[in-house]
């Protein structure tokens, strides 16, 4: 088991047994990346190309996925997450499997078995997740059009397929999540004088 593997290890069974829409984690407190612009990063993939989320950001909304082969809930979440992304391609939406550690012969068995064609981008230093906080995985981020960070979800949820479904045309309507989920966590003020 790498570096990456082990650091990830003791905060993968906790956080990645539960799951929290809109960039909450199991406390209820927001991810302090929404409302953010997105870390850039740039990482080679599994068909030996480049990616370069500044290459999609400001153009596509990008489903960005850090995972692993050795973790049961991103086995478990990631056919829901290219059924996601196959549905919405058309409309401009990009996925990006960003994995943590494995090694390419790994991955692509991985693929084989699960009968999966998605890509791959390869965070063997784990320089990708280390700019975006990751200490749980799976943990799914949403990037809009305009390259901010719309939405996080930490670990495994059975019913991601529905909140992806309406994040994502949420987001392709223009909504900007991240206002909304800001202005909801606003203390509410009383009208009594």
């Amino acid at each position: 088991m790498g570096r990456i593997a082990r650091r990830l290890l003791g905060v993968v069974t906790v956080a990645a047994l539960t799951s929290c829409a809109g960039g909450h984690d199991d406390s209820g407190q927001a991810s302090p990346l929404v409302g953010r612009p997105a870390p850039s990063f740039e990482l080679p993939m599994l068909d030996g190309s480049q990616f370069r989320l500044a290459d999609v950001s400001g153009q596509s909304i990008v489903m960005v996925d850090f995972w692993a082969t050795w973790c049961g809930p991103c086995v478990e979440e990631m056919p829901l997450l290219v059924q996601i992304a196959d549905e919405f391609k058309s409309q401009g939406v990009v996925f990006c499997a960003v994995n943590e550690g494995d090694d390419a012969q790994r991955i692509k068995a991985f693929q084989s078995a699960k009968k999966l064609d998605f890509p791959v981008a390869l965070d063997q230093t784990g320089e990708a997740a280390g700019k975006y906080g990751v200490e749980g995985i799976p943990t799914l981020v949403l990037v809009d059009k305009n390259g901010v960070i719309q939405s996080v979800h930490v670990g495994y949820n059975p019913g991601i397929k529905r909140t992806l479904r309406r994040e994502l045309l949420d987001l392709l309507a223009g909504k900007d999540l991240a206002a909304e989920a800001a202005a909801n966590r606003a203390p509410k003020t009383s009208s009594k004088r």
